[in-house]
């Protein structure tokens, strides 16, 4: 695995002010550092002040569970019988439909070669610094190099309100805009979403701590001063410091517990417990972490390739796909579906699939290349529950489902639905049934089959679990019942 080595000075600020509110904040150095330390102060103060009042009790409640019913342990095959008449099928929960998202740098009006291994990627920037003055760290196969300071800064005394407080204050008044400005530059350079953020907070608290319970406290402040929302609390069964974190989206499978409307999870642990919880935050000076990927984390390591052909042999893909990439990947919670089909692509895997697709159904009318990619995608993956292949629940960015051996009925929906966007720049709609997950797509045309109406439109059924079904045929046990739409 390649790896490249980012050494960030504090100085770098041209990089932070690219990064939201965090990077405001790093950039006013120089001149403007007094400001800077006092408006710091004024807000610490204020959150200390929080942490010294007495800590409520709460219990988590349980993790949300996204499929409460199993799905089909074996992909159904079509017979090719049925009554021939389309039925519509009823559906709750009508979203507007998924955008088309292009991968991230491509244009599909022309989309030229598919890009090299290594094209995208270059090398950033070197920049010495002083011996000792940093510490280095890998993120996702990234060396990453950050001030050191806050390195032994973090002591409690005890873990009572006052002793979390005077942990919590020790950390205000030292010189930690170094710090900041270091994480703000390698946010930027590595195009880092707020998840990212936080897995970044996490190395570096425990880097710099000596035990777990000082790790919380310096994640807490170092997210505070980031403008991510976070909660310290404290077991009720054994003492240990826990960190809930707030998200802009639904995580599944973590408890949570809900402040002022906001749920903040528990990503450490699965199952809920009794915990000690101060009243207050950061105010508006923080925000919920986003999940969402609007553009690739920018990392540089080993690429695997990837072969999928479909059952008759007339269509193989190859595509490249970034192994650190399924790392930063692997570390995200199980989140709300749209966060996987609105997610920007990477270019080296995207470019390829969609350059050999797009040959596959060159000439085609809409509904003969809907089916032409239905079939790819039906049977040029190997099915697996998530429960066989990793014990849990996981849906798949598009690129995993070249990545790993096998991919469920969700994952396959997410990947169809990319392509039928980018190749043929329709609507797409997910079906969320209590077993399974099916696409339902927007033709332009008059397509018979099986379909849902959305705001007067008809969203013909695709579903790219039944192997051997064309376009417009649900699965027998799913005509009569409700679908949620995605």
């Amino acid at each position: 695995m390649k790896r490249c080595c980012i050494l960030l000075l504090a100085a770098m600020s041209a990089f932070a002010v690219q990064a939201q509110d965090i990077d405001a904040r790093a950039s006013l150095m120089g001149s403007e550092m007094n400001d800077f330390d006092s408006f710091i102060n004024d807000a610490d103060r204020e959150f200390t002040s929080f942490l010294r009042n007495p800590w409520k009790q709460f219990d988590a409640a349980p993790p949300v569970e996204a499929r409460v019913k199993p799905e089909p342990p074996k992909p159904p095959v079509y017979d090719g019988t049925g009554d021939g008449k389309p039925v519509e099928i009823n559906v709750s929960v009508k979203p507007e439909p998924m955008p088309r998202l292009e991968p991230e740098g491509v244009s599909l009006d022309d989309m030229g070669e598919p890009d090299r291994v290594g094209d995208v990627q270059s090398q950033p920037s070197v920049v010495s610094r002083k011996p000792g003055s940093t510490v280095s760290l890998s993120l996702f196969g990234v060396e990453v190099s950050v001030d050191n300071r806050l390195k032994g800064k973090c002591r409690l005394r005890s873990l009572d309100p006052d002793g979390v407080a005077d942990a919590y204050e020790e950390l205000s008044r030292t010189d930690f805009a170094p710090l900041l400005a270091d994480m703000s530059a390698a946010r930027t350079a590595m195009h880092l979403n707020d998840w990212g953020m936080v897995v970044l907070v996490r190395k570096v608290a425990k880097a710099f701590c000596e035990d777990h319970n000082t790790e919380v406290v310096m994640s807490q402040f170092l997210l505070n001063q980031l403008g991510l929302s976070a909660r310290m609390a404290r077991r009720a069964d054994n003492g240990r410091m826990m960190l809930f974190v707030a998200t802009g989206c639904q995580v599944y499978g973590k408890p949570y517990t809900t402040r002022d409307g906001i749920n903040y999870y528990d990503l450490d642990d699965n199952a809920a417990c009794r915990f000690f919880m101060f009243d207050g935050d950061y105010g508006d000076k923080v925000r919920p972490v986003s999940m969402s990927l609007k553009q690739i984390p920018r990392l540089v390591s080993g690429y695997k390739t990837c072969t999928r052909s479909n059952s008759k042999g007339d269509i193989s893909v190859t595509v490249n796909v970034n192994e650190s990439l399924m790392q930063y990947y692997a570390s995200m919670p199980q989140c709300d579906y749209r966060i996987y089909t609105t997610a920007a692509t990477d270019s080296v895997t995207s470019k390829a699939l969609l350059k050999a697709l797009s040959a596959a159904i060159e000439g085609m009318e809409e509904a003969e290349a809907a089916n032409r990619l239905i079939d790819f995608v039906q049977t040029a993956f190997h099915y697996a529950t998530d429960e066989e292949q990793f014990g849990y629940e996981k849906p798949f960015f598009m690129e995993e489902t070249f990545f790993y051996p096998s991919c469920d009925c969700e994952d396959r929906a997410v990947l169809y639905s990319f392509l039928v966007r980018n190749l043929l720049g329709l609507d797409v709609v997910l079906l969320d049934y209590p077993e399974h997950i099916a696409t339902a797509v927007a033709f332009h045309g008059d397509v018979r089959g099986d379909y849902v109406m959305y705001k007067g439109r008809r969203y013909t059924v695709c579903d790219p679990t039944y192997i051997g079904a064309s376009i417009g045929t649900c699965m027998p046990q799913f005509r009569n019942v409700e679908a949620k739409v995605m």
